[in-house]
């Protein structure tokens, strides 16, 4: 859509952030509620509680900035946003995270279209 209508790249950017960031939250509430239902016994059963604790404590020391390095990978976010929650990330500082890392995210496809979406157009009609 962003290659057909270029004047509308600021809403088309601005609807991928609110979609995007809804969804990690989703994702995130999914690996919570996964963790409070089974992942807790099941990670005492393998005796891996220790790792799992030092786990916890990467995702609280760098939690922010895993999340918005996350942004600008293949990998696809729903995986970060279930394992914050596993993690039980401060929901805010994941919040503020994700939208900080989507919108960095969707501004530079956004800008990358703008600058060589028409010659993008020009390729493919060939």
């Amino acid at each position: 859509m962003l290659l057909l209508r270029p004047d509308r790249s600021f809403s088309l950017t601005a609807i991928c952030v609110v979609a995007s960031s809804t969804g990690a939250l989703v994702g995130y509430g999914i690996g919570h509620v996964a963790w409070a239902a089974l992942g807790e016994r099941l990670v005492e059963m393998y005796g891996q509680a220790d790792n799992f604790l030092r786990y916890r404590q990467l995702v609280e020391d760098w939690g922010l900035w895993i999340i918005i390095a996350k942004s600008f990978t293949p990998i696809p976010f729903k995986f970060i946003a279930i394992a914050a929650g596993v993690a039980s990330m401060n929901l805010l500082t994941f919040t503020v995270a994700t939208v900080i890392g989507r919108t960095l995210h969707f501004a530079i496809i956004a800008l990358i279209v703008a600058s060589w979406g028409q010659q993008f157009l020009q390729l493919v009609a060939r």
